[in-house]
């Protein structure tokens, strides 16, 4: 039999080691936490550090086979004694369950998405097409069109926009479905 004293010690026991599980859970959630915004932390300077500091090639032009996340440009064209203003630039966010990643291009450049390897960005996922999609610019406006006679679909807000060969008009925060994958649409000038 247990003595009078015993079941308080019990108890006190009991909690000392419920509370050191919870805190040893909540320490592991903070050190994710912090290793997440540590990796956000790291791609949104790379980002900057790309926007500030443009890599060219040896003969002062773009490369026209540029590869994800290298953000290129030619010195600024002087149009009428002023220069021209930021690049369209373009972002697109490959959310996946285990990790995003991000991809930025400038839009004066022909974008194709797919499977084969020639294609600028390359998404070897399950129902991507070799050259699925492309996105391009037409005058101020960002345009998105399927090729290959598949289908992309585009979700803007809650309606949802089946993409042929004619092609649609992209807006900010716009979300693209090829196949598996799936890609958050950010348009901005840099």
């Amino acid at each position: 039999m247990v003595p009078v004293w015993g079941w308080p010690v019990l108890a006190v026991l009991l909690f000392l080691v419920v509370f050191a599980v919870h805190q040893v859970r909540k320490r592991g959630k903070q050190r994710k936490k912090m290793e997440e915004l540590a990796y956000l932390k790291r791609r949104d300077e790379a980002l900057s550090n790309a926007l500030r500091n443009p890599v060219m090639g040896t003969d002062g032009y773009r490369d026209m086979n540029e590869k994800p996340l290298e953000v290129r440009w030619e010195e600024k064209v002087v149009y009428n004694g002023r220069n021209s203003g930021p690049a369209w630039m373009i972002e697109l966010t490959e959310l996946t369950e285990y990790a995003r990643r991000k991809y930025v291009f400038r839009l004066d450049q022909f974008i194709t998405l797919g499977s084969a390897e020639n294609n600028t960005l390359v998404l070897a996922r399950e129902g991507v097409a070799p050259v699925h999609c492309e996105i391009f610019a037409a005058g101020n406006r960002v345009c998105l069109r399927s090729r290959s006679g598949v289908n992309t679909l585009l979700q803007r807000k809650k309606r949802q926009i089946l993409v042929g060969n004619e092609g649609i008009m992209l807006h900010d925060g716009d979300m693209m479905r090829l196949g598996t994958a799936a890609l958050e649409i950010r348009i901005f000038r840099a």
